[in-house]
């Protein structure tokens, strides 16, 4: 969670429209492989053989924050900069005018409101460049002239040296940002020819990677690269993606302490060879969801349309979308086969979908499992309206010959309409949204006329097809089905 001045988000940003980075499994490069790297690859010989042991460090007493410092209550979000040791305007925009040190941190004035001067955060000197700084909601980490790798509490300015440089100078500084991961709970920094991974909460250290190159670039779990990335890494390991001086790429992989090489092909970075595998001892499963939740998506079922099979999903199955692991790859979350073109409803807790065995099933999105409301279903919608109504109050579904309506808070159901000659279609339109859109597009989709001014509003209301083609508008207030001109209502488009 970088600000305005944290530019590092943003190159990565930048970065990521012009590179995918190659997973594990799924490379698809025509490069032949071969290159020229003189690097020390992790894994390929004896860790002591290329790197010092291991060790633990701990920090230094908590020095006194500065008197300027103000305290703040807990939770309150701060946003500070380090002043640039050559003058530039964006400073003093976020921070006031006025005298201030190179190297210092700064509150943003944001933080305290109106006109003022800068106001230093601790007497201590930084790096000022933007790959050396990262900040959470109450925590800056940062690099000083010391080589220190820095924990500084925004809130009252003190501080902890959590690592100091051993082998060279410190100058790039990432922090894991994965989603459900507490605030950079894995702070990383070069150290020479070393990555470093700095475990904050015990203060203990590795040296993972070491490069005779150098270190140019680190990104971490939870970087943003739009990227096809490692399956066995991407959802709870401690992955790490790097280039070296000379701009080549690598692939860490911390489950078996190798460094994959990648290249630079027209527009990505792909593997180097396209068979390396991460290796027959590995055995693949999710982690558990550990009552996380997210956005459901079904895999897309239509063979020619964009999007299927993408990022490896399998046609049917329920996906987490981005976010509920990382920002890459999508997590699986149940393997029953669901019929995308029955548009499914979800909240924080269930997502309620028709399977192609023609089930209505209530999928719990916290652990996976389900249940089936309804067998022999033949259409299904929500009445909530996009935009207008956040939480849907009512499911209504067809079982073939009747329309069955489901109370979304309690469970309870109730059999509102009924043919003879069987229902096959359900159909809810939030009426809020089509007189929006008419004022505001001039869209005349709809005969507005058409619709019962005494229940079009309410989220009881329906209308729907009969197996003669027939339609019907279903008013709650009177519980009756009365027959509609439905290609009238929708001006000929039957929607």
């Amino acid at each position: 969670m970088n600000g305005h001045s944290d530019m590092r988000k943003v190159l990565a940003a930048a970065l990521a429209a012009a590179l995918c980075l190659a997973g594990c499994n799924d490379g698809s490069s025509d490069n032949d492989g071969s290159q020229n790297v003189d690097i020390d690859l992790v894994g390929d010989q004896s860790y002591q053989d290329i790197a010092p042991p291991v060790t633990t460090t701990t920090s230094a007493s908590a020095e006194e924050a500065a008197s300027a410092a103000p305290t703040v209550p807990a939770g309150y979000k701060l946003w500070c900069n380090i002043a640039p040791y050559e003058e530039t305007d964006w400073f003093e925009h976020f921070c006031g005018k006025g005298e201030y040190e190179p190297g210092y941190i700064y509150y943003e004035l944001r933080d305290y409101g109106g006109r003022g001067k800068p106001l230093a955060l601790l007497e201590k000197k930084f790096k000022d460049s933007s790959d050396a700084y990262y900040q959470t909601d109450t925590m800056m980490y940062a690099v000083s002239l010391e080589d220190e790798v820095v924990e500084v509490d925004k809130r009252d300015g003190s501080y902890r040296v959590l690592y100091t440089a051993q082998y060279g100078s410190v100058d790039i500084l990432a922090c894991s940002d994965r989603v459900g991961d507490e605030e950079a709970r894995l702070v990383y920094v070069n150290d020479g020819d070393y990555i470093v991974q700095i475990d904050k909460n015990t203060e203990e250290y590795t040296l993972p990677v070491h490069s005779e190159g150098g270190i140019s670039e680190i990104y971490c779990q939870g970087t943003w690269l739009n990227v096809a990335t490692c399956r066995y890494c991407v959802y709870d390991k401690d992955y790490i993606v790097w280039a070296d001086g000379d701009e080549n790429w690598f692939w860490y992989h911390p489950e078996v302490d190798k460094n994959e090489p990648l290249v630079q092909g027209e527009n990505a970075l792909e593997k180097a060879d396209p068979s390396w595998t991460i290796g027959e001892e590995v055995e693949f499963s999710y982690p558990p969801l550990d009552g996380r939740t997210g956005r459901v998506e079904i895999a897309c079922t239509v063979e020619d349309a964009i999007g299927y099979r993408e990022h490896g999903m399998e046609p049917g199955y329920l996906y987490f979308g981005q976010g509920v692991y990382d920002d890459y790859q999508y997590y699986l979350l149940l393997a029953k086969r669901f019929d995308d073109s029955k548009t499914p409803y979800q909240n924080d807790d269930y997502f309620y979908g028709v399977s192609e065995d023609k089930e209505l099933c209530r999928v719990n999105k916290r652990d996976g499992t389900y249940e089936v409301l309804c067998n022999g279903v033949t259409d299904f919608c929500c009445t909530a309206v996009p935009g207008f109504t956040e939480q849907a109050e009512y499911m209504l579904y067809s079982d073939g010959k009747n329309v069955i309506r489901m109370d979304v808070e309690t469970g309870g159901t109730e059999t509102v309409a009924s043919s003879n000659s069987g229902v096959v279609r359900v159909i809810y339109y939030g009426w809020e949204r089509l007189e929006w859109q008419e004022s505001v597009f001039a869209n005349n989709a709809f005969d507005l006329s058409l619709g019962c001014d005494e229940c079009k509003y309410s989220q009881e209301y329906f209308m729907w097809e009969d197996g003669g083609g027939n339609y019907y508008w279903y008013h709650p207030e009177r519980d009756e089905s009365e027959p509609l001109d439905y290609n009238a209502l929708t001006n000929g488009g039957n929607y």
